[in-house]
This record gives C-alpha cells, structure tokens and sequence, in this order.
C-alpha cells in the first residue's frame, strides 16, 4: 500500500536531518520555503509511483487469478512480476 505524502516527506526530512553537511541547507532561512517545495513535489512524486505500483500489482494480480499463462514466454513474465514486486516494492 502506497505511503501517504505526509510519511514520505517526514522520511525525506528524517534522512536529510541525520546528514550534517545537508542538514545545515534545511534550516537556512533563505533557502526553507525553497526546500520545503522542493521535499514537497519529491515526496508527491513518490506516492504517486507507489499508487501507480499498487494499481499494477492489483492489476497483475487480478490477470493471475483469471487464468493461466498459455506458453513459457507468459509465464516468466508473470513470476517475474511478481518476484520484482515482491523484493522491490512491498514493506
């Protein structure tokens, strides 16, 4: 299930704030509007590939369960769908 902007940008800050050289460019004043924007749009980003990544295991998953792949071509593709969303996606 896809994070909420909120967390992701949460995270993004967190990650940042534990980087001393990077961490100093966040709380500059000139640059904070600057940056948040910038977290901002990142972190919608993020959530919008991860709602697009449900929607393709939903998807995926709903073709698996109507039948079975006919040849050996079809039927690697759909384990290695599956095995990449398994590893890469889920939390």
């Amino acid at each position: 299930m896809a994070r909420s902007k909120a967390v992701i940008k949460a995270q993004i800050i967190k990650y940042i704030s534990s980087i001393p050289i990077i961490s100093q460019l966040v709380v500059n004043n000139s640059q904070v509007a600057y940056n948040n924007n910038f977290i901002d749009i990142v972190a919608r980003t993020i959530n919008f590939f991860e709602q697009l990544m449900d929607a393709y295991k939903v998807d995926l998953e709903d073709k698996v369960s109507k039948g079975a792949p006919t040849n050996a071509f079809s039927k690697n593709v759909v384990r290695f769908s599956i095995i990449y969303l398994n590893l890469f996606y889920s939390q």
